[in-house]
């Protein structure tokens, strides 16, 4: 299984689990008091005498470190302010954010990771993006799930990756194996196809959030063929339930209303359909409005089982919110412990259900 969007997706990864996840916590209360005291004139001021922004996100690699600058720059020049970007690597970002909503130092723009909206929501350290009037209408409604807390719109999330099934045809095809369409068929077609050296299945299980997603590097080698179907559906005739990742586009709680307004318009001018169909072909992602996917699978015909799982896509943090980090901890301890045979999957999960 693989992911769409491996290279321009930025790591959920943290330094070491509940460690973090604890030292986090504790400024959590910080962030709640402090995000939004803003300075003596918060709140007053024109958006028209704002002649600069700043945007913080972790696009640090090409493409989307050279992409979304020019994005940026465009958008910016529309809206008719300079932009002063920085970009940091997408493990420091959350307790960076913590610091600078702390200090009063946040930026006018943040990219992060979509499960880290309703954390930073919860914080105090978010702005909502609808009382700025941008929308998120067209959306798929798990990225808006994502994307919302507390019943307002905290992220505009242009693209999104998801998981889908890669396989090679011809030794399908050898085996007289059909792409699985349900779990059962999978597991079938697993055993199957292990063969002396050959495994059935496999799949990416690093000991971090990025445990729970899968990197494509089969585009890489031009000597493998494969095909990308949609993952099984629990039992024959169901809907199949992936999870979304990708980035979003943010409006940190300043308390500088005349530059939220100029913020939250470059936001929603990341957000056009034209902005988003170049996003996602530039940077291997899939648009979050269901009716702009025909357009990429114009280009590449493989990623249709990526859009086409779009419309029905599950936020991580649609039921779990605030607390998706400690479960998230849970799950890929979990599944480390089953793998270097510390339990059983059985009794791993056990374990991860009682913590």
């Amino acid at each position: 299984m693989a992911r769409r969007g491996a290279h321009a997706h930025h790591p959920t990864t943290r330094a070491t689990g509940r460690s973090v996840a604890a030292a986090a916590a504790a400024l959590l209360g910080a962030v709640g008091l402090a995000a939004c005291g803003g300075g003596d004139d918060a709140g007053s001021g024109d958006p028209a005498d704002v002649t600069s922004i700043t945007v913080q996100d972790t696009f640090v690699t090409d493409p989307g470190a050279t992409f979304y600058g020019e994005q940026l720059d465009a958008c910016g020049e529309e809206v008719g302010v300079d932009i002063e970007r920085q970009s940091i690597p997408g493990g420091d970002i959350i307790s960076r954010v913590l610091q600078q909503a702390s200090s009063q130092t946040l930026p006018d723009v943040l990219s992060i990771d979509n499960p880290d909206v309703q954390q930073l929501a919860d914080a105090g350290a978010l702005a909502p993006l609808d009382q700025y009037g941008v929308s998120a209408e067209g959306y798929s409604q798990g990225v808006v799930d994502a994307n919302t807390y507390e019943g307002e719109l905290y992220g505009l999330q242009p693209t999104t990756n998801t998981l889908a099934l890669f396989y090679d045809p011809a030794a399908l095809e050898e085996a007289g194996v059909e792409p699985p369409t349900t779990w059962d068929e999978l597991r079938s077609a697993a055993e199957t196809l292990t063969e002396g050296d050959r495994y059935g299945i496999a799949f990416s299980a690093p000991p971090s959030y990025e445990g729970t997603w899968q990197f494509p590097v089969l585009a890489q080698n031009p000597d493998v063929e494969y095909e990308v179907t949609t993952l099984p559906a629990p039992e024959a005739g169901g809907t199949v339930s992936a999870p979304l990742g990708g980035a979003t586009w943010t409006l940190p709680a300043t308390g500088d209303e005349a530059r939220q307004q100029v913020a939250a318009d470059v936001i929603a001018c990341m957000g056009t359909d034209e902005n988003i169909v170049e996003d996602a072909l530039t940077n291997s992602t899939v648009p979050s409005k269901p009716e702009l996917g025909e357009q990429v699978v114009a280009e590449d015909p493989r990623i249709q089982a990526f859009v086409d799982q779009v419309p029905d896509l599950r936020s991580r943090t649609g039921e779990l919110g605030a607390e998706w980090t400690d479960a998230a901890t849970s799950i890929y301890e979990a599944v480390q412990t089953a793998l270097t045979g510390g339990a059983t999957p059985e009794q791993a999960l056990e374990q991860a259900q009682g913590r």
